[in-house]
């Protein structure tokens, strides 16, 4: 095969794309993660602890406003940024419980849960269905870091009563899983095979604005993916071609 004729896969100007202040600011937001960790075990600084925890937490919220309002939403954004999160939470209660700051069970609950979260996220993603985040998640996600922040310069004598602060988050919890399993429902019986067989996929034909924003990330990941193995495939199936040349030469 020519040169030429070869497939071109652009990979640089998508990397590009990519590099964005809001995902500059994920990545920033993940390295120092582990620092604020750090303080939390040595639980002999807490006010720079909390300071850490601000700010890290503000750029939580300061790259998802720059991403929207500047029109800088990325493939890579939409996966790398609610993982990071997900990083974040599970690294503070870790380090919470190492310093006896919360009690065991919430760290299983939040371990449990997060990776429900992840398990299931993926497997409706392979079938194309997407479900939103609604206001009960994000109630329940920022009361838990807001319970997570205060747990910080909590005084270590009134560690006593912590446990009852995470029973409105054991209650939003709740509230949100149901609320999500209702919207599965409403997915699942929306969807018609015979709509799948002729457009490949009722749902995201039918997606919402939000939804469409939160599953293309991976489908364009992926699809680049298959493009690049595709590319060399073809390059490896053209070579025999040229050595067999070589030999006749």
């Amino acid at each position: 095969m020519a040169e030429s004729e070869r497939p071109k896969f652009e990979f640089f100007p998508w990397l590009k794309e990519q590099v964005t202040i809001p995902n500059f600011l994920t990545l920033l937001r993940l390295l120092a993660t582990p620092f604020m960790c750090k303080y939390i075990i040595e639980d002999r600084q807490p006010a720079l602890t909390a300071v850490i925890f601000a700010a890290i937490w503000l750029t939580d919220l300061l790259d998802g406003w720059i991403a929207r309002h500047f029109n800088q939403i990325t493939d890579v954004g939409k996966v790398f940024d609610p993982l990071v999160d997900k990083l974040f939470q599970i690294s503070i209660a870790v380090s919470l419980f190492a310093v006896g700051r919360i009690p065991l069970w919430v760290l299983i609950i939040l371990a449990v849960r997060e990776m429900f979260m992840i398990v299931a996220g993926s497997i409706l993603w392979f079938k194309q269905i997407v479900i939103s985040s609604n206001v009960l998640g994000k109630l329940t996600t920022l009361y838990l870091v807001g319970v997570f922040f205060a747990l910080v310069l909590w005084p270590r004598e009134k560690l006593n009563c912590t446990p009852w602060l995470f029973l409105p988050w054991l209650l939003l919890s709740a509230a949100s899983f149901v609320s999500y399993g209702l919207s599965l429902l409403r997915a699942k019986r929306n969807f018609q095979p015979s709509d799948v067989e002729a457009n490949g996929s009722k749902h995201k034909n039918d997606l919402t604005a939000e939804e469409e924003k939160h599953i293309s990330g991976l489908d364009n990941l992926s699809a680049k993916f298959r493009e690049a193995v595709g590319i060399r495939n073809s390059r490896s199936a053209a070579s025999p071609d040229r050595e067999d040349d070589s030999v006749r030469e």
